[in-house]
């Protein structure tokens, strides 16, 4: 699936799916990229996503000499969605403001992978009720690129990805949140 992708085979990657607008925080992953190459660690970050910040994001990546380390994808298809966040390392969701309720860390968490987030919105609820190490310390460069290192130094928690899997399916699939849904509209 890498290879399909054209992403590298021997080096850690990362996956990001968001629309490219300031809130989403890609240019603090950008610059907590380029921190951690700095540090030695040599690791290669997908972005897909379509939006007005494509340029000046490009223009960044440009700037801190990261074009073998961040690809920007664009817009990616359904059939290759799950593709993506099954063949990442780990998916990272590095959202600076208002992030509502988090659908995509629990679709990457349902391919079984990693999904590391910053402290905003819901991601803290979502992704921390299962593994609150996976929830950066702050929103801020510096405190992403502190969970990806942490992840690269296998510092974080590692779960079977289909412990991971299952998970997101014993509290989100329709057949088990409806009733919950039904149940809360009755009180």
């Amino acid at each position: 699936v890498r290879q399909r992708l054209g992403w590298p085979l021997a080096r850690p990657v990362f996956f990001v799916l968001r629309r490219l607008e300031a809130r989403m925080g890609r240019d603090r992953l950008v610059h907590a990229v380029a921190e951690l190459k700095q540090s030695g660690h040599d690791v290669f970050t997908a972005i897909a996503g379509c939006g007005r910040e494509r340029q000046p994001l490009e223009e960044l990546r440009q700037q801190l000499g990261l074009q073998s380390n961040i690809e920007f994808m664009g817009e990616i298809s359904d059939e290759l969605l799950p593709l993506a966040y099954g063949a990442c390392d780990a998916s990272i969701i590095p959202t600076r403001a208002l992030e509502c309720f988090g659908i995509i860390a629990l679709e990457a968490m349902a391919t079984g992978r990693p999904v590391l987030v910053t402290p905003v919105g819901s991601l803290p609820e979502v992704v921390g009720a299962f593994e609150p190490q996976w929830v950066a310390a702050g929103n801020e460069a510096t405190h992403i690129a502190a969970i990806l290192r942490a992840f690269l130094q296998d510092r974080l928690p590692v779960h079977d990805p289909q412990t991971i899997a299952r998970y997101v399916s014993d509290r989100y699939e329709f057949s088990h949140a409806f009733p919950q849904y039904r149940r809360l509209l009755r009180i």
